[in-house]
């Protein structure tokens, strides 16, 4: 079959599947950093996809400003977002090309560089507005200073989610201009990787729906993590991934203290699980516990530490690839008040102590099982638990393999309530209710 014989058929699909299928290769959610060349490049193939392209407001609810991109793409970017009046994205990576490696590289070189970008990107304070959601890529703080003051994101007035990340080094402390630090922003939803969050004015968190923690290790004290948590009086997700909280005198006693409104509760352990556990953290109203860890890293210490998590949550899931099934089998029999467990990420299971344990479980009705190998465990748990409903998600679709006591069932997507407590919508998007 020739290229143009292709193209005419897939030209003469329907308009909507064309666009569906357009939006799938230009929102590069895991890379969005591609997504301005693939959109230039699309509407590039003919009149008709440059036309389509241009005419959705999806292809444009996005917005990624990199050192690659030049003054025309960010000023087509600029006159979508203005010709559409929608929500953005805003997506910024401040991780200059040049590399130090390169011939005839100089620091005043590739500075003198950055200024000519940074004067680049002046226009987009005019879709200030429209920004509803922040992701910034930090290089060194400076160079983000730069940046960020040259887009001009202290006018940003509406803003309600907001990432930042920092490169392979951490950062402690974050520029004055960025908009969290407008007082009349009621920021949702918060996540710092490896950045430390220092400011110290309690409305940056009094808003926050979701809190993210990541890989910040060092920098961020006990005092701190707990000013933080009672300023954010309506928090209801919190996640601490790979974060050590340092205490300054290990010898003061534990206080407890409480997140009342946090649902859902995500727990990322290194090696030596007990400098990642926040001692005294108290989650009355916790819904969800994820455990994520590296494979060998967890031991039977662990079960005492989160023992509050576990007698609390009504849904376990474990993201773990090879976990030791003595401590797995531990965590399921402190699991007082648990409905469902997903073990989905574990790599070739040998659970049939687990299965065991499982049974025992008087409120437990759902349990998701790893994609592999997993026929033995399958027919285990039916026989075991012949109540409880089993989903086996099928790689690569999205759907999930029913298995109950009378065979294997037909595709499915997990029941909105189960999804909804396996994996709780971001800001803005709620899944119904059942």
């Amino acid at each position: 079959m020739s290229e143009a014989t292709s193209m005419s058929m897939i030209l003469a699909l329907p308009e909507e599947l064309q666009v569906e299928i357009l939006l799938c290769a230009a929102l590069r959610v895991d890379e969005p950093i591609k997504s301005p060349h693939i959109k230039a490049d699309l509407m590039k193939i003919c009149r008709y996809w440059a036309a389509l392209v241009l005419s959705t407001p999806k292809f444009w609810s996005t917005i990624v400003i990199h050192t690659e991109l030049d003054s025309e793409a960010i000023a087509l970017a600029i006159a979508q977002a203005l010709k559409w009046k929608q929500s953005l994205r805003l997506v910024v990576d401040t991780e200059w090309s040049t590399s130090p490696l390169e011939a005839r590289w100089t620091p005043e070189k590739d500075w003198a560089n950055i200024y000519g970008w940074c004067s680049m990107l002046t226009p987009l304070q005019s879709i200030a507005d429209y920004v509803h959601t922040l992701d910034v890529h930090a290089f060194d703080q400076l160079r983000t200073s730069l940046v960020l003051e040259s887009i001009g994101l202290e006018l940003v007035t509406d803003l309600a989610s907001c990432r930042l990340r920092a490169d392979s080094q951490p950062m402690f402390g974050w520029p004055a201009s960025l908009p969290v630090c407008n007082r009349n922003i009621a920021l949702k939803e918060l996540t710092c990787s490896k950045v430390n969050p220092t400011w110290k004015t309690p409305f940056v968190y009094a808003s926050l729906t979701r809190l993210s923690l990541v890989e910040i290790r060092g920098g961020l004290s006990y005092d701190d993590f707990k000013t933080i948590i009672a300023c954010a009086k309506i928090l209801e997700y919190l996640e601490l991934s790979g974060t050590l909280l340092s205490q300054e005198d290990p010898g003061i006693p534990v206080v407890e203290f409480f997140a009342r409104r946090v649902r859902v509760f995500t727990l990322g352990v290194g090696w030596g699980p007990a400098s990642y556990v926040p001692a005294g953290l108290q989650l009355p109203a916790l819904e969800t516990f994820t455990l994520r860890a590296p494979s060998g890293s967890l031991g039977g210490d662990i079960v005492a530490l989160c023992i509050d998590y576990l007698q609390t949550a009504a849904a376990f899931v474990v993201e773990c690839k090879e976990p030791d099934e003595d401590w797995l089998s531990g965590c399921t029999l402190a699991l007082h008040q648990a409905k469902c467990i997903d073990v989905r990420t574990i790599v070739c299971p040998r659970l049939e102590r687990w299965v065991t344990t499982c049974a025992a479980m008087p409120f437990l009705s759902a349990v998701v099982l790893p994609a592999d190998e997993t026929t033995v465990l399958e027919a285990l748990l039916r026989e075991k638990c012949p109540a409880v409903a089993i989903y086996v998600p099928v790689l690569r679709t999205g759907y999930f393999r029913e298995a109950t006591v009378s065979g294997h069932g037909q595709l499915c997507y997990l029941p909105d309530a189960l999804q909804n407590l396996l994996c709780p919508p971001h800001v803005g998007e709620r899944a119904e209710d059942t």
